[in-house]
């Protein structure tokens, strides 16, 4: 761990939180273009569908591309490493600009929580994180928040 000012960065990190919809549900907004689009991306970012491929199954690969409002696009792509339905989401995740940077892992574990809801675990290792970094840990931590808006709207 290294400090930046106040924010402690660490090489793995986890965002924890409760969505407010069933599993099968979360699961489906995890794997889908349809629903994908509406939150794999950082709050006033975009991720157009058209810019958007998964093949979600062991060995499969995705890419997407976050584009601001200004145009820049912000690219990504991996491989799916784990997909055990309705439970957990393993895959890399690297940026293609950065070719010689190994790509991070990233597991995303779901769980019944009371009430209909699902517990989400986001777990990230490789790519130093924290909360309040204004990077990498802030974007999906806003991304996660995208995708309970999205399904507080759309359950």
């Amino acid at each position: 761990m290294r400090n930046k000012g106040t924010i402690t960065l660490s090489m793995e990190w986890t965002i924890s939180r409760v969505i407010p919809a069933p599993r099968e549900r979360v699961w489906q907004a995890m794997t889908t273009t349809d629903d994908l689009t509406h939150w794999l991306h950082p709050a006033g970012i975009e991720s157009p569908k058209e810019l958007m491929s998964f093949d979600v199954k062991p060995g499969g690969t995705f890419k997407y591309a976050m584009v601001t409002p200004d145009g820049s696009q912000f690219p990504s792509f991996g491989e799916y490493l784990e997909v055990d339905e309705n439970v957990r989401l393993a895959f890399t995740w690297a940026n293609p600009g950065l070719p010689d940077a190994p790509p991070a892992n990233v597991w995303i574990d779901l769980s019944d929580y009371k009430k209909g809801g699902t517990n989400l675990d986001f777990t990230l290792s490789g790519i130093p994180g924290g909360a309040g970094d204004q990077n990498v840990y802030d974007g999906w931590s806003q991304s996660i928040r995208l995708l309970e808006v999205h399904l507080e709207e759309n359950n």
